[in-house]
């Protein structure tokens, strides 16, 4: 892996303006042993030529922190502050930019105790229309079933909305994907709201780590098998645990490469 730090891209690179805002409500599994499910607000912007989902936890989180940095609170004081906060915590630490930088590219940002950040192309699902209707958020919708990295999906879609956009990776259907559940249960999006605005978007520029979609996955699974032993690697501490003091999980991923 290499570093990749923030690039002087020009303001139509970087930015856009949003023309339809959507929040759906995010239920997901975190790692295999999890019987209770997260859940958070996920929020589209579909702009003029990018769009980008996040979860409101998250964007709350990164809003916090860069206020702290201006700051310039000390790094002794800033967790003790963030735990002071009284918000909860995104645990789903993800923005998904598609058609960013570039008219068929995804950018995808996450976190591992570190922040990365890959590019690949956009994801192509085949759809299979099937018969059923149904009403979200007051939209009618049409069912579709696709496939995408180890995930099968049931979704919900409307005409009334010419997007061909949806929650997370999820496009490429005639219109906007309402709500979307993934046929194990362990993630599922629903709309309860639409917005037509105008207003700014922009790529959220970080000291990111590059790598690919593959090395991240490696890194979550490491993380999830030993959290005190992988925060020892990445910090450069020895670790003070013992081999019958780990408890490991699996991550839940929501695709697998």
């Amino acid at each position: 892996m290499i570093f990749l730090w923030p690039v002087n891209l020009s303001a139509n690179e970087s930015q856009d303006t949003c023309r339809l805002h959507v929040v759906y409500h995010y239920n997901f599994k975190e790692t295999t042993a999890d019987d209770v499910m997260n859940m958070d607000d996920g929020m589209l912007e579909v702009g003029s030529n990018w769009s980008v989902f996040y979860t409101r936890n998250y964007r709350n989180d990164c809003e916090f922190a860069d206020s702290l940095r201006r700051t310039r609170v000390k790094a002794d004081d800033m967790i003790e502050i963030w735990m002071q906060r009284g918000l909860p915590q995104s645990r789903f630490k993800c923005a998904v930019y598609k058609n960013y930088p570039i008219e068929g590219a995804l950018t995808c940002t996450d976190e591992v105790m570190q922040k990365y950040c890959y590019e690949e192309e956009m994801p192509t699902i085949t759809w299979e229309l099937v018969e059923g209707d149904s009403v979200v958020a007051g939209y009618a919708c049409k069912k579709a079933y696709g496939e995408l990295r180890g995930r099968r999906w049931s979704v919900w879609y409307t005409l009334e909305i010419p997007y061909d956009d949806g929650p997370w990776k999820l496009c490429g259907l005639p219109g906007l994907i309402m709500a979307a559940n993934e046929d194990k249960g362990d993630f599922s999006f629903i709309c309860i709201g639409v917005q037509s605005v105008s207003s700014p978007m922009t790529f959220w520029d970080r000291p990111y780590i590059h790598c690919t979609p593959k090395e991240l996955q490696d890194e979550k699974f490491d993380f999830w098998y030993d959290q005190s032993g992988y925060a020892d690697r990445q910090f450069g501490f020895a670790s003070n645990k013992g081999a019958d003091e780990v408890t490991h999980f699996t991550p839940c991923l929501i695709e697998y490469y």
